[in-house]
């Protein structure tokens, strides 16, 4: 079987989404910061507020809430005095600048899991289609 693009760019968007999920969903385990950024991706970031929604889901399924918790806490650190003083600005903190590498990286994993999708599925319906010959050569 020949490797083609589209898979190499679905195991790269999997992959993308995985980390986005897993950033924003545990950022909503941390006790004083997760529910102010949720409350505020709710009502100004949807798709944010659905990586915190299904990253929460899967980081309860797998157990690792303690280890998310802290990485969360790892990463948002910097602007926590911020967020919780104006509740409010919260997704343009999340959104704004960069907090650490770690958050940079968020950052660039939020938009390009749907991008990689959507590569993706250019790729697989630009593939090289198989050649059949079905006529008898004499």
């Amino acid at each position: 079987m020949k490797i083609q693009a589209y898979h190499w760019l679905t195991v790269l968007s999997l992959l993308t989404l995985a980390h986005a999920m897993y950033g924003w969903g545990s950022l909503s385990l941390v006790a004083d910061i997760g529910p102010v950024a949720e409350r505020s991706a709710k009502r100004e970031g949807a798709l944010t507020w659905t990586y915190m929604q299904g990253g929460r889901w899967c980081i309860v399924q797998a157990g690792v809430q303690d280890a998310a918790r802290l990485h969360a806490e790892a990463v948002f650190e910097p602007g926590r005095d911020r967020m919780l003083a104006t509740p409010a600005i919260a997704m343009d903190l999340l959104h704004g600048p960069h907090l650490t590498f770690s958050h940079r990286v968020l950052q660039w994993t939020h938009w390009g899991g749907p991008l990689l999708l959507l590569l993706t599925a250019i790729a697989y319906v630009r593939r090289q289609k198989p050649v059949v010959v079905t006529r008898k050569i004499r």
